[in-house]
């Protein structure tokens, strides 16, 4: 059985245990086995959590995966006698890509064009807002873009 959460404000590992039938014994002797590989302090309220418990018996937690981010998440294994907590990344994607593009009309317009994210076009005006003004050039300008998925590296080259 699966159980989605998410951490509420008060919570703390032992009590997510205990409200999920692990005794408060049994609670002090998990945060001794875990504690140099899951940092319960790190727990942030708003983060969900997820439950794995078994089947056969759906008051005994077997996993608790807390994520603390997009990627990372923590991983608490009850299933063998000795509890192992680990830390776990999601995998990645990351594609590359790059356009080279003559600037005409405003900027997400051209880029929309070319087929890019209009955050992209967004993130490009924050990162140039001080120092170019793309809609004072009157001529077309090239603009050679990589970006990575959520990284820019911009080569401006004004004809």
């Amino acid at each position: 059985m699966v159980v989605q959460d998410t951490i509420k404000s008060g919570d703390t590992f032992g009590k997510l245990l205990e409200n999920h039938n692990i005794g408060n014994f049994k609670v002090h002797e998990v945060t001794e086995q875990v504690k140099d590989s899951f940092k319960m302090r790190d727990i942030r309220v708003g983060k969900p959590i997820t439950l794995l418990k078994s089947k056969e018996k759906p008051n005994q937690l077997q996993v608790f995966i807390y994520q603390k981010d997009n990627i990372n998440y923590s991983v608490v294994d009850f299933r063998d006698t000795i509890v192992k907590a680990y830390n776990k990344q999601k995998p990645i994607t990351i594609r590359r890509r790059t356009i080279a593009t003559a600037i005409h009309g405003s900027l997400s317009e051209t880029l929309n064009k070319n087929g890019v994210d209009a955050g992209v076009a967004n993130n490009l005006a924050k990162i140039y807002e001080y120092s170019i003004d793309f809609l004072k050039f009157k001529k077309k300008i090239n603009l050679p873009l990589r970006f990575m998925k959520n990284t820019l590296t911009i080569v401006f080259m004004p004809e």
